[in-house]
C-alpha cells in the first residue's frame, strides 16, 4: 500500500495572518547593521535638536504708553509782581523814539549808572520814565481796557523839582512805541507793576 503525503504551500501572509489570530509574537524585521561614516570630503550633517528639549523663552516686553501731558496753563505776565500805580499814561514825542532814547541812554550810562553790557536794551523801543524806579529797571505796563501788557525798561529820569506835578497827573511816562503798542490813546489807564 502505498501512503500520498501532500505538502500544502500557503503564502507568507496567510502564514502571518494566521499567527496573529493564534496570539503568536512576530518577530520585528530585522535593523541595519550599522550606516557607514561619512567621507572627509563630505560635509558633516547637522545636527538634529534633540525632540525633548524645551525653545527658548522669549521675554515679551510691554510698553506702557504715557497718557499726553495736559497742555500748559499759560501763566500771567503779572505773576509774582506788585501793582504800584493806576491811572493816566503820558508819553514821549514820537520823534523822540528817532534817537532821543539811544542819546539818554548813553548819556546815563557815561556817569556811570550802569553797564553797557548788561543795560536791558529794547529790540523795540519800549522804554518808560517813574520817580520811584531807577535807571534799568524793569517795569510792567498794562491796558486795563483791553488787559494788554508788555515790559519796558525805565531809561530816564524824573527831575525831583517836577515830582510833584508828574504824580499828581500820570503813573507812568512812556515811549510812543510803547504808548501805540497798547493801544492807548489820550483817554486810557493803564496799571504798572514792578518786581518788589
Amino acid at each position: 500500500m502505498f501512503a500520498l503525503f501532500f505538502v500544502i504551500i500557503l503564502p507568507l501572509g496567510v502564514v502571518r495572518a494566521n499567527d496573529e489570530e493564534t496570539g503568536a509574537k512576530v518577530p520585528p524585521p530585522p535593523t541595519p547593521t550599522q550606516v557607514p561614516a561619512p567621507s572627509a570630503s563630505a560635509p558633516a550633517p547637522s545636527p538634529l535638536p534633540s525632540p525633548t528639549a524645551t525653545p527658548p523663552v522669549v521675554p515679551i516686553q510691554v510698553r506702557s504708553v504715557a497718557p499726553p501731558a495736559p497742555p500748559a496753563v499759560p501763566t500771567s505776565p503779572i505773576d509774582g509782581l506788585t501793582m504800584i500805580g493806576q491811572g493816566g499814561a503820558a508819553f514821549y514825542s514820537p520823534g523822540y523814539d528817532n534817537g532821543g532814547w539811544d542819546a539818554i541812554i548813553r548819556t546815563h550810562l557815561g556817569h556811570g549808572q550802569g553797564d553797557p553790557k548788561t543795560f536791558p536794551y529794547s529790540p523795540d523801543g519800549f522804554y518808560c520814565v517813574h520817580p520811584d524806579f531807577v535807571f534799568g529797571n524793569i517795569l510792567t505796563v498794562q491796558n486795563m481796557d483791553t488787559g494788554k501788557t508788555i515790559r519796558c525798561t525805565v531809561a530816564d529820569a524824573v527831575a525831583p523839582w517836577d515830582q510833584g506835578y508828574w504824580r499828581n497827573r500820570f503813573v507812568i511816562e512812556m515811549s510812543y512805541a510803547l504808548f501805540t503798542a497798547l493801544g492807548l490813546d489820550h483817554g486810557n489807564h493803564v496799571t504798572v507793576w514792578a518786581l518788589q
